[in-house]
C-alpha cells in the first residue's frame, strides 16, 4: 500500500514525458519507473499544449502544463499544483517557475541539475576558448561566450565591450518590445539574456528547498554562482541494473578480450560538437593498429544535424567507422553487448554522464575526458582511463594503449562495477532527503 499520508511526489519534466531524447529525460523516466516499483505515490507534470489532457503512465497520472500557465504571476501553474496536492515536488525542468510557485504555495521542492544551462547563459559552462568554465557568470565573463552562439556575434564583441553595460541592457529591453529583426535582435539582446539567466538562477537557488548536484563539478559551479553550501547535496545518478544478467555479460566480455579479437570502441550519446565526437574520430582515424568504432546516437536540432552530416561525409571512406543513428534506450544495451570499450570525449562540463554509468554496468570500461561527471565514476586505470578534454593526441595515445595492451583491457573490464549506483538505491537515497523536507 502506498504511503500517501506522508509522501506524495510530483516529478516535473523538462520535455514531454513520453519522449526519450537526452540523458536527463532517460534518467527521469528511470526514477519514475523505480518509484512505481517501490510503490511510492508519484505523479508527473509535463509540458504540452492542452492543459485538459491528463494521461496515465503505469496507472500514475501525467498532468500537462502549458505556456499560458506560466503567465499572470504563475496563477495557472499554482492552480495545477494545488489540484495535484503533492507533499513534495522534484523539479527536472522549468525550474524557475516551479520553484517560485512551490515557494508561494509553501510546498517543499527539490531541483536537480542536468546540464550547465541551469547556471550558464551560454548553456554549456564552456568558455569562448572551448575550455570548461571556472568563473562566476557575469556580463564581462559571459558576453564573448553568448555572442559566439549567435550568428555573426563574435565579430561584434569588440564594439559591444566598449558600449556601457546599462546602455546595452536598455537596448536589449527595447529590442524585445519590437518585432524581431534578423541579425540585430539576437546580437542586441545578448546582455539582457545574460542578466535574465543570472536572475533565473538566483530565483531557483533562493526558492528551492534543496539543490541536487550529480557531481562535485556542478556543485562547485553552483557555489561559485551564489548558492548556499547548506542547500546543495551531491547525489550521483543511479541506473537500472540487473545483477545476474550483467555478471554473465561481464564474463562474456572478459572471455572475448582473452581471444584477442579486434577491439571495438564505441560511443553513445548526442552527435554534437561539445560532446567531442569530431575529436574522437580524428584520434581514431590516426590509429595504425586495426580497430573499429561504433557510433550510437542522433541529433536534436538543425545545428547538430549539420554537424552529424559533416562528420559522416568527412569519414565516409573509413571502413571501420560504423554509424547506427538514434537507437531506442531499451535497445542500446543489446547493441553495446558486441563492443569492448566506450569513448566519452566531451569537452564541456558534463553534469554526470549517464552513458558512462550504463556502459560500466554492462562491463564496458570507459576512456573519458575529465569533464566533471566522468571523474565521479571513473577511477583511472581501474575501471577506465581519464584524459584531458579537447586533446586529440591524449585520446589517441589511450586508444593505442588499449590496442597494444590486451591485459589492460581485461583488467579494466573486471573492475567495471566499482562505481555504479543502482536506480533502486538511488531512489531510496532520494526518499531519505524528501522525508525531512516534508516534515518541516
Amino acid at each position: 500500500m502506498k504511503d500517501k499520508a506522508s509522501l506524495k511526489i510530483l516529478i516535473v519534466t523538462a520535455s514531454y514525458f513520453h519522449s526519450n531524447y537526452g540523458g536527463g529525460q532517460v534518467y527521469v523516466k528511470n526514477i519514475v519507473n523505480e518509484m512505481i516499483a517501490q510503490n511510492l505515490d508519484v505523479s508527473i507534470a509535463t509540458p504540452g499544449t492542452d492543459a485538459k489532457v491528463v494521461s496515465y503512465y503505469q496507472e500514475q497520472p501525467v498532468y500537462t502544463f502549458t505556456d499560458k500557465m506560466l503567465e499572470d504571476g504563475l496563477m495557472g501553474l499554482k492552480k495545477l499544483i494545488t489540484k495535484i496536492n503533492p507533499s513534495i515536488v522534484h523539479i527536472h525542468g522549468f525550474k524557475e517557475p516551479f520553484s517560485l510557485a512551490c515557494k508561494a504555495l509553501r510546498i517543499p521542492c527539490i531541483v536537480t541539475a542536468h546540464h550547465g544551462g541551469l547556471i550558464c547563459p551560454a548553456g554549456a559552462l564552456l568558455n569562448s576558448k572551448d575550455k570548461i568554465c571556472n568563473v562566476k557568470a557575469s556580463d564581462s565573463n559571459c558576453l564573448p561566450c553568448v555572442l559566439r552562439n549567435v550568428k555573426g556575434g563574435t565579430f561584434t564583441f569588440s564594439i559591444q565591450k566598449i558600449i556601457p553595460f546599462k546602455l546595452r541592457l536598455a537596448i536589449g529591453k527595447w529590442l524585445k518590445k519590437i518585432p524581431f529583426i534578423y541579425f540585430i535582435t539576437p546580437i542586441g539582446t545578448t546582455t539582457l539574456s545574460i542578466e535574465n539567466k543570472k536572475r533565473e538562477w538566483k530565483n531557483i537557488y533562493i526558492n528551492a528547498s534543496l539543490l541536487i548536484a550529480p557531481s562535485i563539478a556542478i556543485k562547485d559551479a553552483m557555489l561559485r554562482n551564489g548558492a548556499s553550501k547548506n542547500k546543495i547535496k551531491v547525489i550521483p545518478h543511479g541506473i537500472p541494473i540487473n545483477i545476474n544478467d550483467n555478471s554473465a555479460i561481464l564474463e562474456e566480455n572478459i572471455e572475448a578480450s582473452k581471444k584477442n579479437k579486434r577491439v571495438k570502441f564505441f560511443y553513445v550519446g548526442r552527435i554534437c560538437k561539445e560532446k567531442g565526437v569530431h575529436i574522437m574520430l580524428e584520434a581514431f582515424s590516426d590509429l595504425k593498429v586495426p580497430a573499429e568504432i561504433h557510433i550510437i546516437g542522433g541529433t536534436g536540432n538543425s545545428k547538430e544535424e549539420k554537424y552529424y552530416r559533416f562528420l559522416k561525409k568527412k569519414y565516409k571512406n573509413h571502413v571501420n567507422i560504423f554509424w547506427y543513428g538514434k537507437v531506442p534506450p531499451e535497445k542500446v544495451n543489446e547493441k553495446i553487448k558486441m563492443f569492448d570499450i566506450m569513448i566519452h570525449p566531451a569537452f564541456f562540463l558534463e553534469v554526470f554522464g549517464l552513458t558512462i554509468a550504463e556502459s560500466l554496468s554492462m562491463g564496458k570500461p570507459v576512456i573519458a575526458t575529465k569533464c566533471g561527471g566522468a571523474e565521479m565514476q571513473i577511477k583511472h586505470k581501474e575501471n577506465g582511463l581519464l584524459i584531458p578534454p579537447n586533446d586529440v593526441n591524449a585520446l589517441k595515445e589511450k586508444m593505442k594503449e588499449i590496442l597494444e595492451c590486451p591485459d589492460l583491457l581485461i583488467k579494466l573490464k573486471k573492475n567495471t562495477g566499482v562505481n555504479v549506483n543502482s536506480i533502486n538505491n538511488h531512489v531510496k537515497d532520494l526518499v531519505k532527503i524528501y522525508k525531512p523536507l516534508v516534515k518541516r
